[in-house]
């Protein structure tokens, strides 16, 4: 349970401002940007065991919770933000334009745009 709520949690806390920026931003190097958050997706975990063994022996994350956290956070970000961006992407960006126009700060128009597509797709 402490690993599986750490993960979730520091796996949103990443997701969702990288899926929102990804969506909603336009900045030099987006598309490098998003296909290295595809990248490792082409690997499989198997390649990676032995480096990350010998890099969690060096810093002493053998056999730890933080240890299976991190390793868990780090390989569900890359699918996680993609499945985020696409979400983002559902939401029309006239809202967001209408919610600056009336006043409404960044950090607001993005917490309103992810509360908007959770009710959207419970309902």
């Amino acid at each position: 349970m402490i690993i599986t709520l750490s993960t979730v949690a520091g796996s949103l806390a990443v997701v969702l401002p990288a899926g929102y920026a990804l969506s909603r931003r336009a900045f030099p190097g987006r598309s490098s940007v998003m296909f290295s958050f595809l990248l490792p997706t082409i690997f499989p975990g198997v390649v990676t065991i032995i480096p990350l063994f010998l890099i969690y022996a060096n810093l002493h994350l053998v056999n730890t919770y933080l240890g299976l956290i991190i390793a868990y956070t780090a390989g569900s970000l890359s699918l996680s933000i993609f499945i985020i961006k696409n979400a983002f992407d559902g939401v029309p960006k006239d809202l967001d334009e209408a919610a600056k126009i009336d006043g409404a700060s960044d950090v607001r128009v993005f917490w309103r745009s992810h509360s908007r597509k959770k009710r959207e797709t419970v309902c």
